[in-house]
This record gives structure tokens, sequence and C-alpha cells, in this order.
């Protein structure tokens, strides 16, 4: 489906956490708002509302927004967050199958020195298990850095995502890579 000048309509949903929103991505003719459950949602703008124009400052106005939305647009994910990104998601679907010691394993060595497997097959069946199967997980945010309290310096990634399980909606998971031998690796895992 196409919108007006041959763009795409897309509708998408995002997290609605003031603290840590990153650019909202709006399409043309459409406005973006925060509905009663915490997350933003486009809606098209009325056609009714196209032929309300009251000179030549409605229409500078809507070009301007117009600009702004199509900023917004361009302003996605970088291929560094996507990679991150990618790589949580990937290691969050073994603790989703409830393959315990097979994260573990694929986490990093930081994580691995900092407990034991059988420290995290315990604190993952008495903290996670209860929760559920997952039903939907986001990316909320994707945030760099080269220093952590408490963690020698390299290349970190902390992910925010938004999980909702069967026993409990509207979970954050935040993980912490660290780049180790040139790949993303587990460096920390937590769930509020």
């Amino acid at each position: 489906m196409e919108g007006r000048g041959g763009a795409p309509n897309r509708r998408q949903s995002y997290n609605c956490d003031v603290a840590s929103a990153g650019p909202v991505r709006s399409l043309a003719w459409s406005t973006t708002f925060c509905g009663k459950d915490g997350l933003l949602a486009t809606r098209h703008v009325p056609e009714t509302f196209q032929a309300c124009r009251h000179g030549g400052n409605v229409r500078l106005i809507f070009v301007v927004s117009l600009a702004g939305i199509a900023s917004a647009l361009m302003t996605g994910a970088t291929p560094a967050e996507e990679e991150a990104a990618a790589t949580g998601q990937k290691w969050l679907a073994l603790l989703d199958d409830q393959k315990y010691e097979e994260s573990w394993s694929q986490a990093g060595s930081q994580f691995r020195d900092e407990v034991n497997q059988d420290q995290w097959v315990a604190v993952l069946k008495r903290s996670r298990e209860p929760m559920g199967s997952m039903i939907s997980r986001t990316t909320a945010r994707v945030d760099f850095a080269k220093s952590l309290r408490g963690a020698p310096h390299g290349d970190y990634a902390i992910i925010h995502f938004t999980t909702s399980f069967e026993n409990k909606s509207n979970v954050t998971e935040r993980l912490t890579l660290v780049k180790e031998d040139g790949r993303w690796r587990v460096a920390a895992y937590a769930i509020h």
C-alpha cells in the first residue's frame, strides 16, 4: 500500500519510555501519539485536514513538518546497533528455550569468570522460569560505551529490550555485550 507521493504507508509501534526514547519514526501524512498502553502508534491524518488549509502559513508548517518526519525516517538503527541487537536476540533465544547451560557457554569470558554454570542455571530457574514463555520482545535502546564501572576498558553495547512473558508483561531485559576477538559476547544480563 502506498501513501501520497509514492511513500510507503507503514504502521509501527515504539516503546514510550521518555527517559530512553530515541528518535521517533513517523511517516508522511501520519501523526504519532502515545496511547494508554504506553506505546507510540501512527495514525493517518484524515483527508479533510488537507482541505482545511488557511493561507501559506499552514502550508509552510505542513511542509516543515514533512521535512522533520522524513529526517526522522532517515535516522534508523545503525549497522552496529543492528548487529549488537541481533547478537543479543540470538543469545536471549537460548534462555527462552531453557538452554541455560548453552547460554552460559556462549557468554563472554567476563561473564563466565563472574558466575559459574551451576549458579547461572539456578538463578534462571528461580527468577526467569516463573515468568513463563516469551510472548514478544523488541529492542528499545542500544547504547555503546568504551568503559563501564567495575569493568575493564573495551567496546561495550548495552541493549534494553522490552519483553512480555506469559505470566508477566512489560519487562525490561538489559543485556551488556563486550567485543571479544572481534565478536559480541554477553558480559551481563539483568531483568527488571
